[in-house]
């Protein structure tokens, strides 16, 4: 969905060197990289969210605007910048995304929680809430930042399943990732070094790459490509 994205800095320091580039649309996408490599730079730069960089997109058919991303009504965002205001109850949250979305529900959230305000809930409860909230009412687009923060390995599983369901529905998702639970789940991979792009590729030939890199005598595991990336 979104497309034709050329990114230029306005400061000294050019942290991203993104000229024409497009992701694909009705898939996932993960964005991997060492730190610095610029994952969640972009991710910041698309939303439109990151001081010191003018983007020139399009999402959607839509062209952005003043570096902000249009079509929002269709767009789903997890990121650690996004958080709500105390007082609320996960419930009001929830009721409130009701409001505009009558399918948003929980998946990922226990539901036995939905009274506590959101400044009480753990770091994981609110990833987990924050992920349902962003994604269950289905949006055509979904951005996540390092979805998998603070999550332990049943959430994650559960982020997995919501992944993979999101690919047979044909809904386009990216994600800048560390984790390989959730890399795994991705269709695609946009490979960063350095703010520029090194390959942007489906997952599968990625590992095929990488097995005939290293030599690998079985396939490589998406865990082996994430340790493996300062060496590529």
């Amino acid at each position: 969905m979104i497309y034709n994205i050329s990114i230029t800095t306005t400061k000294t320091k050019n942290a991203l060197n993104i000229q024409d580039f497009s992701f694909r649309s009705n898939t996932s996408t993960a964005i991997i990289g060492t730190n610095g490599a610029g994952k969640s730079t972009l991710i910041h730069a698309i939303l439109g969210i990151k001081a010191g960089f003018d983007i020139k997109a399009q999402n959607n058919n839509t062209p952005y605007q003043n570096n902000i991303i249009p079509k929002r009504e269709q767009l789903g965002v997890v990121s650690s910048l996004f958080n709500y205001p105390p007082g609320l109850s996960a419930k009001n949250l929830l009721t409130f995304y009701q409001f505009f979305y009558k399918n948003c529900a929980l998946d990922l959230f226990d539901s036995n929680l939905l009274d506590k305000t959101y400044e009480h809930l753990s770091d994981g409860q609110k990833q987990r809430l924050k992920i349902d909230l962003a994604t269950s009412h289905r949006p055509q687009l979904a951005i996540m930042d390092e979805p998998e923060t603070s999550l332990e390995q049943n959430a994650l599983a559960r982020l997995k399943k919501l992944i993979l369901l999101r690919n047979t529905k044909q809904l386009t998702t990216i994600i800048a990732t560390h984790d390989a639970t959730v890399l795994e789940s991705c269709e695609w991979v946009l490979f960063l070094k350095n703010g520029g792009i090194v390959t942007y590729e489906p997952l599968d030939s990625l590992l095929k790459s990488l097995a005939l890199t290293f030599e690998f005598v079985k396939k490589p595991t998406t865990k082996d490509l994430l340790a493996l990336l300062k060496d590529f």
